[in-house]
This record gives structure tokens, C-alpha cells and sequence, in this order.
């Protein structure tokens, strides 16, 4: 039925009150409230919508306070269908009411499903919500409660990088305080293993430090994760107590021996072992301690044969406020001797010079000479046969094959000669005989009698 043949009807009506008057104007009115009830409701109908109010909890500290549990929903709603004109829908919101449901109703038999009665109010007056419902039935939530617990950790140490050079960290690095509480619900604890404070020991410096470092937690595989939201430590960092000093190497001389080795050594080397030490301390004082010499006095060589150590205890020449880092406080000096060689070398007899001889004789020395001697084997190889000068002298010396002549040689640095007074060769001394020179007599040479000029023609023929 369309509008037309509503007025069409309703016309029809009117003419009939008006030509009999009954009721004329109760009717009128009423149909005139019906025409405009019908034509109003046809163009802007009542509509349903659904809107999801959040729930608010209430009293979860009197939960946590009297039971030791904690809800672990937070985002709980309750459907609510509301009435409204088709025109007015679109102004409907979940702001218009309000939800609240008291935790401590909660009933059931698992933690994780429990039912909390939720009361509705509506706040909004303004005639745009005609009427309302819940969506389903009953005003109830299901939410997740758990244990509320607290753990106690140690704070423990883990260093990265190395620490920058000349610095030396003496003792532990250690934490105040030394342990930290956790606190939530039971299931949040499910990866945290340990608890850890992160030192970069290449950031630190020298002196007592106490710098705060940050916590982080630690699962059972030692990689970081992050802090569950549900958990809660007392405090986020603990102040880190470490003594760090400088350190630097300090060498090791000795000054030196005292003293004569025994006849035939003499001090090849000497050397310290070690010969660096390493100490640490503070840096006014470290920087000016650079080298320890131990004295010459401690080093006694008398009589020694073959190589020596001595162990010297340098505490006494470190400074106070100063500590070695290796923790000993001895070193040892080791004294090398070198032993006298012995060789045989062989002069020849082109080396053997003759000294003083007798014009009128003649000599000659029957074979080359062997000698024993003693020396530092770097001498004796920088040695030759020349280096002796040998040499005999023959100046009382008889002629004769049995001649013995003591041979003589040259005093040579570092070089001891066997039994020198016993090195005789064999000398053949032989008379020379003397030679007879032929006088030459005068030759003369034949002349031809001079004359002055030619003869003439002349003259040649007569």
C-alpha cells in the first residue's frame, strides 16, 4: 500500500464522519496521529546495533594483595545491542556505557578460565539509544588469572671486548647489590634463566671505579631477551666496584760482574731471564719506573769454571705502591763462560825467516814447524801462519847438517804458544866455496894508416 491510496482511504473516512458527525473530531485526531505515526516510521526506522565496551576490573590490587594472583586479560569486552533511529546510528559508540567487573567474584575451576560478573551502565542520556541488550545472555567474562610470584637472581658478571693496553684489572669485578628480585606471573618465568650485568672492559679506566651498570636477562641458552612485560625487577642496574690499574713493562739490566774466572774462561754472556717484568700501579708512579738494574756486586765470578746462574730477588728495587703483575719477585742471571781451544798449527818453512847470517854460508831448514796453541776460539780463527813472524837465528851457528835452531815467534794477544822454548827446526849450514873470475885481456883493434887526401891523377901515374 502506497501513500496515495492511504490518503485515498483515509479521505473516504472523513467524508463518511463528516456526513453523519459521529465523533468527527476524536476521529479526526486519531487518525491524523496514525497517518503520522505510519508516514514517520516509514522514513527513519528503528535499527539495531552492536557495539564492544571494554570491562574495566576492579579491585586486582586487593586480588594480587589477598591472594597472590594476577590477571593476565586485559582487553576483556562485552557485546551490547543497541536500539536506535536509522539516523541516528552512526552517534552510537561504546563510550555511551560503561562495564566494570569485580575480580574478586571470579569463580571456576582453572586459573586460566574464570567467570567475573560484569554490571552495565549507561551513561549516555540523550534519547539517541532507545533500548538495549546483551548479546548473548548473561553479563559474564572469561578471563586468565596466575600465581603471582617472586624470584631472587645473582647478579652476575660478563665482560666483552679487552681491556685498552697499560691498564691491568686488579682483582674481581664485583656488584652492589649483588642480587636482584623478579617478580610476576609464574608463567612469565618460563625463558629467564639468569641475570647478568654487561661490563665493556673497554671503557673502563684507570682508578677505583663505581659506575652503574645496566640488568639484562639471560635465557637458559645464554642469549639476551628481552624483559616480559609482566616481570618487575627491584632495581634495572647495579653499581659495579672494580680496581683497575695502570700497567706497563719494565726491563731487567744487569750492571755487570765482579771478580776473574778461572785461568782459561773467560765471560762469554750474561743475560736475565726474564729479562721484562710487568707491573702494575698507580700512574703517577708507574710512569716514572721504566728499568731495573741489578748490581754488579751480586755477580761474582771468581774462580768460576764453566756457566753459572744466580737467583736475585728484586723486590727491593721496586717501588713501593708498585706490584708486579706476575706475582714473582725473582729473576735469574745466567753467566756463560767460554773455555780456552786448543789447536795445532803448522808454519811452513817459506815463513821461517833466517836472522843474522853468515855471508859465506849457506842455509836451509829441513821441514816446517808444529805448534800447540791455546786461545778464545774467535782469536784463534782470526789467526795465520804469518801472524807469528817465526823466525831463527842463526848467528852461532857452526856449519854442519845436526844444527838445531830455536824458532822464534811473535807474542800474540790472547793466543798462548805450548812449551815456546822447545820449538826448535833442523838446519842445514853448508860452507859456500868461492868462484874464480876470469880477467879479461885488452883486444886491439887493427888501424888503417890515416891519410890526408887522395892521390892526383897525376900523381898515380907516375
Amino acid at each position: 500500500m502506497n501513500a496515495k491510496k492511504i490518503k485515498r482511504f483515509f479521505l473516504r473516512i472523513y467524508a463518511f464522519i463528516k456526513k453523519y458527525d459521529i465523533g468527527y473530531l476524536i476521529v479526526s485526531l486519531l487518525l491524523g496521529f496514525i497517518m503520522w505515526a505510519f508516514l514517520s516510521n516509514g522514513q527513519d526506522p528503528i535499527v539495531t546495533r552492536t557495539v564492544n565496551v571494554p570491562v574495566t576490573f576492579l579491585h586486582e590490587s586487593e586480588l594480587l594483595k589477598q591472594e597472590s594472583r594476577v590477571m593476565l586479560t586485559d582487553n576483556a569486552t562485552v557485546s551490547i545491542e543497541v536500539s536506535t533511529r536509522k539516523s541516528r546510528s552512526a552517534s552510537v559508540s561504546s563510550d555511551m556505557f560503561e562495564c566494570t567487573a569485580d575480580i574478586m567474584t571470579h569463580q571456576g575451576a582453572l586459573l586460566s578460565e574464570q567467570l567475573v560478573h560484569v554490571s552495565v551502565n549507561q551513561k549516555d542520556n540523550s534519547g539517541i539509544i532507545l533500548n538495549w541488550e546483551f548479546e548473548k545472555g548473561d553479563p559474564y567474562v572469561t578471563v586468565a588469572l596466575d600465581d603471582y610470584i617472586t624470584k631472587t637472581f645473582p647478579v652476575l658478571v660478563m665482560t666483552e671486548n679487552t681491556i685498552s693496553g697499560g691498564l691491568k684489572l686488579q682483582g674481581d669485578i664485583t656488584f652492589s647489590p649483588d642480587t636482584v628480585d623478579l617478580s610476576g606471573p609464574s608463567s612469565a618465568f618460563g625463558n629467564i634463566a639468569s641475570v647478568y650485568a654487561v661490563v665493556d672492559l673497554s671503557q673502563l679506566t684507570g682508578g677505583e671505579l663505581s659506575n652503574e651498570i645496566p640488568l639484562t636477562i639471560f635465557d637458559a641458552n645464554g642469549k639476551e631477551i628481552k624483559t616480559p612485560a609482566a616481570i618487575t625487577m627491584d632495581h634495572s642496574t647495579s653499581t659495579m666496584h672494580a680496581l683497575v690499574l695502570n700497567q706497563q713493562a719494565v726491563k731487567v739490566l744487569c750492571d755487570g760482574t765482579v771478580g776473574t774466572p778461572a785461568e782459561g774462561y773467560r765471560l762469554e754472556s750474561i743475560t736475565v731471564d726474564p729479562d721484562y717484568i710487568s707491573v702494575k700501579g698507580l700512574k703517577d708512579v708507574v710512569s716514572s719506573f721504566t728499568e731495573i738494574v741489578i748490581p754488579s756486586n751480586l755477580i761474582n765470578i771468581s774462580g768460576v769454571e764453566g756457566s753459572q746462574q744466580y737467583t736475585i730477588d728484586i723486590s727491593s728495587y721496586i717501588p713501593e705502591g708498585v706490584t708486579i703483575v706476575s706475582g714473582s719477585k725473582e729473576v735469574t742471571v745466567s753467566v756463560v763462560m767460554e773455555k780456552w781451544v786448543q789447536r795445532t798449527i803448522e808454519i811452513p818453512i817459506e815463513e821461517i825467516s833466517i836472522e843474522n847470517p853468515n855471508e859465506l854460508y849457506s842455509y836451509e831448514i829441513f821441514a816446517s814447524l808444529k805448534i800447540k796453541v791455546r786461545g778464545f776460539e774467535d782469536v784463534l780463527d782470526a789467526l795465520s801462519t804469518a801472524s807469528f813472524k817465526a823466525y831463527i837465528d842463526v848467528e852461532n851457528l857452526e856449519p854442519g847438517n845436526q844444527n838445531q835452531a830455536l824458532v822464534h815467534l811473535s807474542n800474540i794477544s790472547g793466543v798462548t804458544v805450548d812449551n815456546p822454548e822447545s820449538l826448535f827446526v833442523r838446519v842445514l849450514i853448508t860452507e859456500q866455496e868461492p868462484s874464480e873470475t876470469p880477467t879479461e885481456e885488452p883486444t886491439e883493434e887493427p888501424t888503417e894508416p890515416a891519410t890526408d887526401e887522395e892521390p892526383t891523377e897525376s900523381e898515380s901515374e907516375n
